[in-house]
C-alpha cells in the first residue's frame, strides 16, 4: 500500500511544524493519495483511484488541556507540575518548551544541559493566566466520519466459450412462368325495387280572432257630506185648569174648569250632515282578440319505387401460370467453434468510518485515550481516512473481479456465437450450389421450353375464363346498383312529397290551433280587464251616488229638527197661553152661567107653590161643585 504522509501544524503558541506519517484533509498542504497502478494502465495490476474523501473534522476547543502551573506531558501522557529553576527540560519537543518551566523561568541549554533558568532582564517573559493561555496545549475534538470513494480497473480476465449451430439448407423445385391475356364483354339487365321513409319538417303561420265574455265584481265606498236647509214646524199642546165666580141676582157660583189647547210654530234652520257608502256593482263585458302563431310539424312518410337499369362491363385480365418440375432436395450442415472473451473489471465503493471506532483503532492499548490534543486527534483522523480507504479498495477489488467475469463471460459467448453463425453461413452457400447444380443436370434444356409453352397455353386460357367472369359479375352488379340507386331516386322523391305535404298540413293545423288559443286568452284577459274597470267605475259611481244621497237625507231631517227644535218653546209657550185664557174664558162663562141658572131656579122654586114656599130665596154658599146650593131665607 503506498504511503500516506500528513502536514500537521499545531495551535499553540512557539510550536514547531512536526510531520507525521499520516494524512488530514483539515490541512490543504497535505500530500493526496499515490495514484499506484497507474503506469501499468490496469494491466499487469489493479488500479486505484481517489474519487473523493471526507477526514473526521477536527476543531480546537480553545481550552487549554491542563490547569494554571501544570503543562502536557507528551511522552506520559498527562498533565504535570512546571518545572522549578534548575529542573531538567531536556527531550521535550520544541513546541512544548514554553510551558514546561514556572513562571518567570525559561528553559535554556543543550541536550541534558537543559534546565529552567531564570528570565534574564534582556528576556520578556510572561506570567500567570497570559502566559498560561499563551503555551498550553489545547483540547481538540472530533466531529462527522472519514469516508472515501476508490475506483479500482482491474487486470483483463480471459474467458473460453464454445458454440455449436446446424441449419437445413432446402432446394424447391423449379418452374417456368407462362404469360396470358384476355378481354372480355358482358352485358346485364336488373330490375330493383327501393322503399325509401323520409321525415321533414315544415312551418306554417296562421291568424286566429276570437271573442270572450267575462263579468267581474267589484267593492267600493265613498264619503259624501252635504248641507241642507229646510223649514219645520212644531205643534205644542197644553192643559190649563182655571177657577171663576159668577154673580146673578145676588146669587154666586164658583166654577173650576180645564181646558187644552194647541199652538204650531214654523222655523227654517241649516244642517249640515256627512254619509259614507259601499256599494258592491257586477258588471260584464266582451272583448275580441287577434293574433298570429308560427308553429313546426314533422311528418314522416314511406314510398316504394321500382326501376330498370342495364350495364355493359368490358374487362381485360392479365394471367400468369407457374409450372413446376425437379424434385424437393434438402441438406443439414453443421459447425462447431470457440469464443475466447476478455475483459477488465471495474468498480467504484464508499467507505465510511465514525470517531469512535477510529479511537479504537488509535487507543486501544491506552488508557488516556479521553484526552485530546492535536496530534492524538490527528492521529484518530488519519486512522479513520486508512481504515476507511482500505475496505472500500477491498469491496471495490471484490465488486470488480465478479463484475470482470460476468462481463468476460458475456463476450466469450457473444463471439462464439458470432462465429458458428458465419461459418453455417458458408457451409450452406456450399451445400445451396451443390443443390442447384444438381437440379440443373435432371431436366434438359427442351423439356423446360415445352414447360414454358404449355404455361403460356395454360395462362391465356385463364385469362379468358376469368375476364369473361368478371365481366358478367361487374355487369350485373353494375346493373344492380344503377337500378336500386334509380328506384331509391324516385322513391326519396315520393316519399318527401308526402311527407311535405302531411307536415305542411299538420304545421297549418297546430299554428290554427295555437293562434285560437292564444286569441282566445288575450280575448279572455282583456274581456276580465274590462269587466273589472266597468265593475269598478260602476261601484264607485254607485258608492258616490249613494253617500251623496245619504247625506243629503240626512242633512235635511237634520236641519228640519233642527228648525223644529227652535220655534219649539215658542210654541209651547203660545199652547200653555192658549190653554189657560180658554180655560178661565171658559171656567168664568160656565161660572156666569151656573149662577143665573142658580137664581133662575131659586126663583122658580120660592114661586107661591112652589117647593120652598117662600116669598124670597137667599143664595146658598157656592159647593164643591158647579151645582148651586139653595138655602132657604130665614
Amino acid at each position: 500500500m503506498a504511503k500516506l504522509s500528513l502536514l500537521l501544524v499545531a495551535g499553540c503558541y512557539f510550536c514547531d511544524a512536526v510531520r507525521l506519517k499520516r494524512k488530514h484533509v483539515a490541512f490543504p498542504e497535505a500530500e493526496p493519495l499515490d495514484p499506484f497502478g497507474h503506469e501499468a494502465r490496469g494491466l499487469t495490476q489493479p488500479a486505484f483511484q481517489l474519487i473523493n474523501r471526507t477526514d473526521i473534522e477536527v476543531k480546537s476547543t480553545g481550552k487549554c488541556i491542563c490547569p494554571l502551573g501544570q503543562f502536557w506531558h507528551w511522552k506520559e501522557g498527562g498533565c504535570k507540575l512546571q518545572g522549578a529553576n534548575g529542573s531538567s527540560c531536556d527531550g521535550f519537543p520544541t513546541a512544548h518548551l514554553a510551558s514546561v518551566c514556572q513562571d518567570g523561568l525559561t528553559c535554556k541549554g543543550i541536550g541534558s544541559k537543559a534546565v529552567c533558568t531564570a528570565c534574564s532582564e534582556e528576556e520578556t517573559c510572561y506570567e500567570g493566566t497570559p502566559r498560561h493561555q499563551a503555551t498550553c496545549l489545547k483540547e481538540h475534538s472530533l466531529q462527522g466520519q472519514a469516508c472515501i470513494t476508490v475506483s479500482v480497473l482491474l487486470p483483463p480476465v480471459n474467458v473460453t466459450k464454445g458454440a455449436t449451430g446446424q441449419v437445413e439448407v432446402i432446394q424447391h423445385r423449379r418452374y417456368v412462368v407462362g404469360k396470358g391475356e384476355a378481354e372480355s364483354a358482358a352485358e346485364a339487365v336488373s330490375t330493383k325495387r327501393a322503399t325509401v321513409t323520409k321525415n321533414v319538417k315544415r312551418s306554417a303561420t296562421a291568424t286566429a280572432q276570437e271573442m270572450a265574455e267575462a263579468s267581474a265584481t267589484a267593492t267600493d265606498s265613498a264619503k259624501a257630506t252635504s248641507t241642507k236647509t229646510e223649514t219645520g214646524e212644531y205643534t205644542a199642546k197644553a192643559e190649563s185648569s182655571a177657577t171663576a165666580s159668577g154673580e146673578a141676582y145676588g146669587y154666586k157660583s164658583n166654577v173650576s174648569v180645564s181646558a187644552a189647547a194647541e199652538a204650531t210654530r214654523s222655523g227654517v234652520a241649516s244642517a249640515s250632515a256627512e254619509a259614507e257608502a259601499k256599494v258592491e256593482k257586477t258588471e260584464s263585458s266582451k272583448a275580441y282578440a287577434q293574433t298570429q302563431s308560427k308553429a313546426d310539424a314533422s311528418a314522416e312518410a314511406e314510398a316504394s319505387a321500382t326501376r330498370s337499369a342495364s350495364v355493359r362491363k368490358v374487362v381485360k385480365k392479365t394471367v400468369e401460370v407457374k409450372l413446376k418440375y425437379g424434385e424437393r432436395r434438402t441438406k443439414t450442415v453443421k459447425a462447431a467453434v470457440t469464443g475466447v472473451g476478455s475483459a477488465q473489471g471495474s468498480s467504484v465503493q464508499t467507505s465510511c468510518v465514525g470517531v469512535e471506532e477510529a479511537m479504537k483503532l488509535v487507543f486501544s492499548q491506552r488508557s488516556d485515550s479521553n484526552k485530546g490534543d492535536a496530534v492524538k486527534a490527528s492521529e484518530v483522523s488519519s486512522a479513520g481516512i486508512l481504515k476507511a480507504f482500505e475496505r472500500a479498495a477491498q469491496s471495490a477489488v471484490a465488486a470488480a473481479t465478479s463484475g470482470g467475469m460476468v462481463l468476460a463471460n458475456e463476450i466469450a459467448q457473444r463471439l462464439a456465437v458470432e462465429k458458428v453463425k458465419e461459418e453455417i453461413k458458408l457451409k450452406a452457400k456450399a451445400a445451396k450450389d451443390e443443390l442447384e447444380a444438381w437440379q440443373s443436370e435432371a431436366i434438359s434444356k427442351e423439356e423446360v421450353e415445352k414447360l414454358k409453352a404449355n404455361a403460356q397455353v395454360a395462362a391465356e386460357k385463364k385469362a379468358e375464363s376469368l375476364a369473361a367472369r368478371e365481366a358478367q359479375a361487374q355487369a350485373i352488379e353494375g346493373a344492380d346498383k344503377m337500378a336500386f340507386e334509380r328506384a331509391k331516386e324516385a322513391a326519396n322523391k315520393e316519399a318527401t312529397e308526402l311527407a311535405n305535404a302531411e307536415a305542411a298540413a299538420a304545421a297549418e293545423e297546430k299554428a290554427a290551433l295555437e293562434a285560437s288559443e292564444q286569441a282566445k286568452k288575450m280575448a279572455q284577459e282583456a274581456a276580465e280587464k274590462a269587466a273589472k274597470a266597468k265593475a269598478a267605475d260602476s261601484a264607485s259611481e254607485s258608492a258616490k251616488a249613494a253617500a251623496q244621497a245619504e247625506a243629503d237625507r240626512q242633512a235635511s231631517e237634520n236641519a228640519k229638527a233642527k228648525a223644529r227644535q227652535s220655534v219649539r218653546g215658542a210654541a209651547e209657550e203660545e199652547a200653555e197661553k192658549n190653554a189657560k185664557a180658554a180655560a178661565e174664558a171658559k171656567a168664568q162663562a160656565q161660572a156666569d152661567k151656573a149662577a143665573a141658572e142658580t137664581a133662575r131656579t131659586v126663583a122658580d122654586l120660592s114661586k107661591p107653590g112652589g117647593a120652598l114656599g117662600g116669598s124670597a130665596v137667599e143664595a146658598a154658599q157656592a159647593g164643591p161643585t158647579s151645582a148651586p146650593l139653595l138655602r132657604k131665607s130665614a
